[in-house]
């Protein structure tokens, strides 16, 4: 497979995001590679779907509902844990990725989702 510069570069950012359970933000990306915000931006978005900071977004949100379904530790730890500044910032994150509120969600059964979030 023939990669290029700019793909090496959003496979460090990947790696960057996962080493970090996604608790950083794009500028602290831009520090550890060497192409602008713009470059980088523009390059993640072709070749993963979304920008670097909905990425994030997603990837830390997944980590956190991971260990949730886990029962590793309680969601209110979880949500500090995570650098969610407040439940207000973690419910809105929620309603964008799952489509209802955490209320709705934790009074169903996700079967898909459990399953999905053990792997």
């Amino acid at each position: 497979m023939n990669t290029d510069k700019n793909t090496e570069q959003i496979d460090l950012v990947i790696s960057l995001i996962k080493e970090k359970d996604g608790l950083l933000n794009v500028l602290d990306l831009i520090d550890n590679i060497s192409i602008s915000q713009k470059t980088l931006e523009t390059h993640f978005k072709r070749i993963v779907g979304l920008t670097p900071g909905k990425y994030i977004r997603l990837y830390r949100f997944l980590k956190l509902m991971r260990k949730y379904e886990s029962n590793e530790i309680e969601l209110k730890d979880l949500i500090y844990m995570y650098n969610y500044y407040d439940h207000s910032h973690f419910t809105k994150d929620f309603k964008h990725f799952m489509k209802q509120s955490p209320k709705d969600y934790f009074k169903t059964e996700h079967v898909f989702l459990k399953e999905y979030l053990n792997k």
